[in-house]
């Protein structure tokens, strides 16, 4: 017999990452864009920030898991449009635009983060595909239907999946 899985702890950022407890992602979204991005002074993202620092990712996965929800995503336009929201050093995006010759809009509030992508999707050959963007998930600089795809494989996890389904 085999002990149950126990769920999947929730764990809330502050609002540069993504809707506090209690709010709507309108009210975060105002909250984080009164913020300036540079001035990020919370203990909380600085330690997280500092913790995940050289990590291929921020969260739980691996590039097979990115494959198979990119399996089951379901058809996708030739080249595809794809906003990777809060992407950090972007293992996911790198696969999404390896896999599905997808055009990927990297997102993500730490440049450190960006700036490993940029390095690493140079070295694979698809830095032509990934385009980062220093922003909060929480409000998102994209006019609706920009995309054909949105990737949230991370931050989904970070935020909890209740709150990034209602985002």
């Amino acid at each position: 017999m085999t002990d149950p899985i126990p769920p999947t702890p929730q764990t809330h950022l502050p609002a540069e990452c993504g809707p506090e407890p209690g709010h709507s992602p309108q009210e975060t979204a105002t909250a984080a864009s009164d913020t300036p991005h540079d001035a990020i002074s919370d203990p909380v993202v600085t330690a997280f920030f500092a913790l995940h620092d050289g990590l291929p990712r921020q969260g739980p996965g691996s590039d097979a898991t990115t494959s198979r929800l990119l399996a089951l995503a379901g058809p996708l336009p030739p080249r595809p449009r794809v906003l990777d929201i809060g992407c950090g050093p972007g293992r996911a995006s790198l696969v999404l635009a390896e896999e599905a010759a997808a055009q990927v809009t990297a997102l993500d509030l730490h440049q450190p983060f960006l700036d490993e992508l940029t390095r690493a999707a140079a070295a694979r050959g698809v830095g032509h595909a990934i385009r980062t963007i220093r922003a909060s998930m929480a409000d998102l600089p994209f006019p609706s239907e920009s995309f054909d795809l949105i990737w949230a494989e991370g931050s989904a996890y970070h935020i909890g999946f209740d709150t990034a389904l209602r985002s």
